[in-house]
């Protein structure tokens, strides 16, 4: 606050007075975030460095689903080095499939999935919703008809497919040390969920 008042002190004295010429021109910033890179206009575009500022936001939102029922890492105190990077690793790991789940699943939830809509949406301007994804809000259903899910929802329902294991009684049926697995017979959304997840293409990574 101090650069808004002019100070004049000496011996014996000591006034001040609101600097009236800075805060009319702070005025005219109030409410407004500037955003500074180190990089050239060439190498980033006053568009491109405010959608990766927002972009900031993905990775706050790593941290809330790690601590989240998604998938549920309680905090660890690890001392030696190599278990906090397996740690970390295995965290990375997590994020790294759930985001993949969630691209999958999109077009089952109330994600916007309009990608030529955000392209063309001004990166300042109010956040906005396509006209896809107002009606797959307004109605609750997918564009081919089925009840919109959660995230959450969908892990419930692929929750209730369970594997079945068959244990040998005391008389040894089944002859099996190991017992008998039986794979679950699926319902028709768990198999509308699981196709899904064949829309996941992961790139090899290339070592040099």
């Amino acid at each position: 606050m101090g650069k808004f008042f002019r100070i004049t002190c000496r011996d014996g004295f000591l006034d001040y007075a609101l600097n009236e010429d800075l805060m009319e021109t702070e005025k005219l910033l109030d409410g407004i975030y500037v955003i500074r890179t180190s990089l050239t206009s060439e190498e980033m575009s006053a568009v491109e460095c405010v959608r990766g500022y927002k972009a900031l936001s993905n990775e706050e939102r790593g941290f809330r689903i790690m601590k989240s029922l998604f998938v549920s890492i309680r905090p660890f105190s690890h001392r030696k080095d190599t278990r906090i990077r397996a740690h970390m690793l295995l965290c990375s790991l997590s994020l790294y499939v759930i985001w993949h789940l969630k691209q999958a699943w999109a077009p089952l939830t109330f994600s916007d999935t309009d990608l030529a809509a955000k392209a063309e949406r001004s990166p300042v301007a109010t956040a906005g919703k396509s006209d896809s994804a107002r009606r797959k809000a307004s109605t609750r259903r997918t564009g081919d008809g089925h009840p919109v899910k959660t995230y959450m929802g969908i892990k419930r329902a692929l929750g209730m497919a369970v594997m079945t294991r068959y244990l040998p009684d005391d008389r040894g049926r089944l002859r099996l040390k190991e017992g008998l697995y039986v794979a679950p017979k699926l319902s028709a959304e768990q198999r509308r969920i699981m196709a899904m997840l064949d829309t996941i293409r992961i790139k090899p990574s290339v070592t040099h």
